[in-house]
């Protein structure tokens, strides 16, 4: 062919340009996409510390060289993410000097990618990673409940009792809105000497607030979502804009904590159970949950049945003691992140021990106020 000579040369420039750009860790097909981006030449010579990790999912840790953890993270490859880090750009400061400094990747590989999510959790809390920003303090957020005594009242916890973990809103993720979902739950529920209208509260009305307040806590927040947005529309129809922001950023913080309860009720209250999800290559992944806990997982090959994998995985899940307290076995963004993987569309509930009606769903969820929850703050 007349193009051939062409052709070959055109391989002998490749050849010659793939040489001279392997010093700078071009190694693979992928890191051409970033080969011209600003990384210091240092920095990419580190993507060889990828190369010993396998292609699974699982938790990778960039230690330093007096062997700190300097971040935890997790993939489903670790030779893909991790070589990434040291292929393209990094727009994050902290993150650029943290890769300058590393001199070790640690890894965990696991069966699953969901495994991999919780044990990243699991050690973010345990090691605390200086450049890991979210996840550090999970047992010191605050839950609403309603305080026992002689005069109910809504008050703040940063323990909860697990047997009162149908009755708590939460958790928060700070105690600023916290005490804004306070502030909105008390308005209407008039526990306290004031309705949130400067009106004091009748000593003969506390029994029916107190179980209206219980009956929120624990899943109908319409009995104070509902006010709150007609006195939202009233303040607004008086263009009185300022007030009705306010209020709704309080109400805002009250449904954000209730979807998040009744997103971890359900596991929470579970002695035991297995969910799957079918794998994009095929085949099967298979969780074991117990008391809002990752008790085991495991990843069944295509083609396989995965009745056996059901029967392997019950055997050899971790045994959980029911904790005393939320937060005591596994942190509640523990149990959110299995919920959303085992209780949302395309997961398949295989065993369920306790009582059923944990899973059930409360017809006055919180979700029901999506436009307020997406609403920008």
């Amino acid at each position: 062919h007349r193009a051939l000579d062409d052709a070959r040369a055109t391989v002998e420039v490749l050849h010659a340009a793939l040489e001279a750009l392997a010093p700078l860790g071009v190694t693979h097909l992928e890191d051409l996409a970033t080969a011209t981006d600003p990384i210091p030449a240092r920095r990419r010579a580190k993507s060889l510390l990828a190369d010993p990790l396998p292609t699974c999912p699982g938790v990778y840790q960039f230690c330093s060289a007096a062997g700190q953890v300097l971040y935890v993270g997790s993939a489903s490859s670790l030779k893909r993410r991790v070589r990434s880090y040291f292929t393209a750009a990094e727009k994050r400061r902290k993150v650029a000097q943290m890769l300058d400094t590393t001199v070790e990747v640690r890894h965990i590989a696991t069966p699953t990618l969901i495994e991999a999510r919780v044990r990243e959790l699991r050690l973010i809390a345990e090691l605390d990673p200086p450049v890991n920003r979210r996840s550090r303090s999970p047992g010191k957020q605050p839950w609403l409940r309603l305080a026992p005594g002689p005069q109910p009242r809504l008050a703040l916890t940063t323990v909860l009792p697990t047997s009162e973990a149908a009755g708590a809103v939460g958790p928060f993720a700070s105690r600023r809105s916290a005490q804004e979902a306070l502030r909105a739950a008390e308005s209407v529920l008039r526990l306290g000497r004031w309705d949130g209208a400067h009106r004091r509260v009748r000593p003969d009305d506390a029994p029916a607030t107190a179980d209206q307040a219980a009956a929120c806590l624990s899943g109908h927040i319409d009995l104070v979502a509902a006010p709150l947005l007609e006195r939202i529309s009233a303040l607004a129809a008086d263009q009185r804009y300022e007030e009705a922001g306010a209020w709704t950023h309080r109400l805002r913080a009250l449904l954000h904590g209730v979807l998040r309860a009744e997103r971890a009720r359900p596991l929470l209250a579970c002695p035991h159970l297995i969910a799957a999800r079918r794998r994009q290559g095929g085949g099967w992944e298979l969780i074991a949950v117990r008391w809002g806990m990752l008790a085991g997982s495991m990843a069944t090959p295509p083609g396989a049945d995965p009745r056996p994998g059901v029967e392997a995985l019950r055997a050899s899940a971790r045994i959980v003691e029911r904790p005393e307290r939320v937060g005591q076995g596994a942190s509640v963004e523990e149990t959110l992140l299995l919920a959303d993987w085992a209780l949302d569309e395309g997961a398949r509930l295989v065993e369920v021990e306790g009582d059923p009606q944990c899973l059930a769903w409360p017809l006055g969820s919180a979700a029901r106020h999506r436009k307020v929850l997406d609403a920008e703050p």
